[in-house]
């Protein structure tokens, strides 16, 4: 039974937003988006760290668009 989401904010879960920007290798002119919404805990999103498969698949990814500085949103 899934819990209410009153429990999960009282053991400290928010509601993420994530927007993934990817290119794909055959269509790299492409910009695709993902956009990922689940309650998760900050500062470790357990959840999105989870989602994306640890860090370091997603850091080899060469930037998709904008310079790091231009997005205000938490980046794990």
């Amino acid at each position: 039974m899934p819990q209410s989401t009153l429990l999960r904010q009282l053991q400290g879960f928010s509601l993420t937003t994530a927007e993934i920007l990817y290119r794909l290798p055959d269509y790299p002119q492409l910009l695709q988006s993902y956009i990922w919404q689940d309650y998760d805990v900050a500062p470790e999103f357990p959840k999105l760290v989870d989602l994306l498969g640890g860090q370091s698949r997603w850091a080899a990814l060469p930037s998709a668009c904008c310079p790091p500085e231009a997005h205000r949103a938490t980046r794990i």
